[in-house]
């Protein structure tokens, strides 16, 4: 099925229209809750591909799986069989298709509560400790903080404990 570019315009403001006809460069929307960007990004995907791009070379980043979902959900339903091969999901999906497509396809990934039960057996700690020392292993590895001296020794056990299961976290 393929869209026209009237129906990919059909229905949108003159700021809107802009920024999905905009091909050359980025484009950066700043809208409130409701205003329609998805419906913009999603719109700007669909003229991208009647100007000739190649669905696998859109790139679709969100932060939420519901933004996500939702993004693929419209845009199935606008191009049908051409989204098939339209990168869009989170930031953390991106960065694990990166991994397993460039070979290191021999991890785990842990969510914060795998995290602290790996925590918790290597430190033979409370899981509440645990938790608590996974968000603070998380800000020094987001260079939020600075470790002291007993957590980075909780940081050396934490990642050698990871190691061996091999997995990665979130923050890695």
């Amino acid at each position: 099925m393929n869209v026209t570019e009237s129906r990919i315009l059909n229905g949108l403001n003159e700021s809107q229209k802009r920024a999905v006809t905009t091909v050359k460069g980025p484009v950066m929307i700043v809208a409130g809750p409701g205003t329609g960007k998805t419906l913009t990004i999603v719109r700007r995907i669909a003229y991208l591909i009647c100007q000739g791009v190649q669905p696998e070379h859109i790139l679709a980043v969100t932060f939420t799986n519901r933004a996500a979902r939702e993004m693929r959900e419209r845009t199935e339903k606008l191009l049908s069989e051409q989204a098939r091969n339209i990168f869009i999901g989170t930031v953390h999906l991106l960065g694990l298709t990166v991994l397993r497509e460039t070979g290191l396809n021999d991890f785990t990934l842990f969510n914060r509560e795998e995290q602290a039960g790996v925590l918790k057996e290597a430190l033979t700690c409370s899981l509440p400790q645990a938790r608590q020392t996974v968000e603070k292993i998380s800000r020094v590895k987001n260079f939020v903080d600075t470790p002291d001296q007993e957590l980075a020794a909780a940081i050396t056990t934490y990642q050698a404990a990871m190691e061996e299961r091999s997995a990665l976290d979130f923050d890695d």
